[in-house]
Protein backbone atom coordinates (compact mmCIF):
# COMPACT_ATOMS: atom_id res chain seq x y z
CA UNK A 1 0.00 0.00 0.00
CA UNK A 2 1.31 3.41 -0.66
CA UNK A 3 0.69 6.58 1.72
CA UNK A 4 -1.05 8.96 0.21
CA UNK A 5 0.88 12.11 2.26
CA UNK A 6 4.52 10.98 2.00
CA UNK A 7 4.41 7.94 -1.02
CA UNK A 8 6.36 5.76 0.85
CA UNK A 9 5.55 2.05 -0.04
CA UNK A 10 4.38 0.63 2.87
CA UNK A 11 4.35 -3.23 3.76
CA UNK A 12 1.83 -4.07 6.45
CA UNK A 13 1.72 -2.68 9.98
CA UNK A 14 5.09 -3.55 10.65
CA UNK A 15 6.95 -1.30 8.22
CA UNK A 16 4.24 1.56 8.71
CA UNK A 17 5.64 1.41 12.39
CA UNK A 18 9.09 1.75 11.72
CA UNK A 19 8.37 4.60 9.70
CA UNK A 20 7.53 6.46 12.87
CA UNK A 21 11.16 6.43 14.10
CA UNK A 22 12.09 8.02 11.10
CA UNK A 23 9.13 10.73 10.93
CA UNK A 24 7.60 13.34 13.23
CA UNK A 25 4.85 13.28 15.27
CA UNK A 26 3.14 15.31 12.91
CA UNK A 27 3.99 13.61 9.40
CA UNK A 28 3.67 10.11 11.09
CA UNK A 29 -0.21 11.57 12.17
CA UNK A 30 -0.92 12.60 8.49
CA UNK A 31 0.54 9.56 6.75
CA UNK A 32 -1.61 7.57 9.28
CA UNK A 33 -4.68 9.66 8.41
CA UNK A 34 -3.65 9.02 4.84
CA UNK A 35 -3.53 4.85 4.77
CA UNK A 36 -6.39 4.94 7.22
CA UNK A 37 -8.46 6.93 4.52
CA UNK A 38 -6.87 4.69 1.69
CA UNK A 39 -7.92 1.71 3.64
CA UNK A 40 -11.54 2.99 3.90
CA UNK A 41 -11.56 3.56 0.13
CA UNK A 42 -10.35 0.12 -0.49
CA UNK A 43 -13.06 -1.25 1.78
CA UNK A 44 -15.80 0.86 0.48
CA UNK A 45 -14.99 -0.03 -3.01
CA UNK A 46 -15.01 -3.69 -2.31
CA UNK A 47 -18.18 -3.01 -0.45
CA UNK A 48 -19.27 -1.69 -3.77
CA UNK A 49 -18.21 -4.84 -6.01
CA UNK A 50 -20.13 -7.05 -3.46
CA UNK A 51 -23.27 -5.55 -3.68
CA UNK A 52 -23.57 -3.96 -7.01
CA UNK A 53 -25.92 -6.12 -8.16
CA UNK A 54 -28.36 -6.41 -4.81
CA UNK A 55 -31.42 -4.30 -5.22
CA UNK A 56 -31.06 -2.84 -1.85
CA UNK A 57 -28.41 -1.61 -2.30
CA UNK A 58 -29.12 -0.05 -5.68
CA UNK A 59 -31.93 1.72 -3.81
CA UNK A 60 -30.09 2.99 -1.08
CA UNK A 61 -27.60 4.75 -3.33
CA UNK A 62 -30.45 5.80 -5.57
CA UNK A 63 -32.27 7.26 -2.16
CA UNK A 64 -29.16 9.06 -1.66
CA UNK A 65 -28.88 10.40 -4.82
CA UNK A 66 -32.19 11.88 -4.70
CA UNK A 67 -31.68 13.41 -1.33
CA UNK A 68 -28.27 15.40 -2.67
CA UNK A 69 -29.72 16.58 -6.08
CA UNK A 70 -33.11 17.89 -4.40
CA UNK A 71 -31.24 19.23 -0.73
CA UNK A 72 -27.38 19.29 -1.12
CA UNK A 73 -26.82 23.00 -2.31
CA UNK A 74 -23.08 21.84 -3.34
CA UNK A 75 -24.60 18.68 -5.72
CA UNK A 76 -23.87 19.12 -9.10
CA UNK A 77 -27.39 18.59 -9.94
CA UNK A 78 -28.97 20.75 -7.55
CA UNK A 79 -29.69 23.46 -9.86
CA UNK A 80 -31.90 21.01 -11.81
CA UNK A 81 -33.71 19.53 -9.09
CA UNK A 82 -33.59 21.35 -5.95
CA UNK A 83 -32.60 24.87 -7.33
CA UNK A 84 -36.11 24.19 -9.13
CA UNK A 85 -37.96 23.31 -5.72
CA UNK A 86 -38.04 19.61 -6.75
CA UNK A 87 -38.22 17.65 -3.56
CA UNK A 88 -39.29 14.50 -1.54
CA UNK A 89 -42.47 13.40 -0.65
CA UNK A 90 -41.82 13.98 3.90
CA UNK A 91 -42.68 9.77 4.05
CA UNK A 92 -39.46 9.19 1.82
CA UNK A 93 -37.38 11.63 3.54
CA UNK A 94 -37.95 10.75 6.90
CA UNK A 95 -37.40 6.90 5.93
CA UNK A 96 -35.31 5.60 3.32
CA UNK A 97 -36.61 1.91 4.20
CA UNK A 98 -40.13 3.51 2.89
CA UNK A 99 -38.70 4.43 -0.64
CA UNK A 100 -37.16 1.17 -0.42
CA UNK A 101 -40.75 -0.79 0.17
CA UNK A 102 -42.46 1.36 -2.27
CA UNK A 103 -39.87 0.82 -4.71
CA UNK A 104 -39.31 -3.12 -4.69
CA UNK A 105 -43.64 -3.20 -4.52
CA UNK A 106 -43.51 -0.74 -7.64
CA UNK A 107 -41.63 -3.26 -9.88
CA UNK A 108 -37.94 -1.93 -9.38
CA UNK A 109 -34.84 -4.05 -10.59
CA UNK A 110 -31.47 -3.18 -11.27
CA UNK A 111 -32.30 -2.22 -15.65
CA UNK A 112 -35.03 0.77 -14.10
CA UNK A 113 -34.54 4.39 -13.70
CA UNK A 114 -37.21 6.29 -11.28
CA UNK A 115 -39.02 9.12 -13.28
CA UNK A 116 -41.34 11.53 -12.35
CA UNK A 117 -44.33 11.93 -14.06
CA UNK A 118 -44.92 15.44 -13.36
CA UNK A 119 -41.38 16.65 -14.15
CA UNK A 120 -42.37 19.78 -11.71
CA UNK A 121 -43.38 17.60 -9.54
CA UNK A 122 -41.85 15.82 -6.28
CA UNK A 123 -40.21 12.32 -5.55
CA UNK A 124 -43.52 10.75 -4.23
CA UNK A 125 -45.06 7.47 -4.50
CA UNK A 126 -47.92 9.21 -6.70
CA UNK A 127 -45.83 11.31 -9.04
CA UNK A 128 -42.44 8.43 -9.64
CA UNK A 129 -42.45 5.62 -11.53
CA UNK A 130 -39.32 2.33 -12.71
CA UNK A 131 -38.99 2.72 -16.48
CA UNK A 132 -36.22 1.56 -18.57
CA UNK A 133 -34.45 4.50 -20.26
CA UNK A 134 -35.76 3.42 -23.30
CA UNK A 135 -39.49 3.06 -22.15
CA UNK A 136 -38.94 7.19 -20.51
CA UNK A 137 -38.09 8.31 -24.25
CA UNK A 138 -41.04 6.91 -25.75
CA UNK A 139 -43.19 8.31 -23.06
CA UNK A 140 -41.56 12.08 -22.77
CA UNK A 141 -41.11 12.02 -27.05
CA UNK A 142 -43.57 10.59 -28.79
CA UNK A 143 -43.16 10.19 -32.28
Amino acid sequence: MICGFCGISLNGAIGFLCLAERMSKRDWAQCFSSLLDTMTMRTENLWYRLNKDDPVFILKRNYSNIRHRCYNLNDINYKSYGGRGITMCVEWLNSRESFISWSLGAGFNSGLDIYRIDNDGPYSPDNCVWLTPQEHNIIHNPA
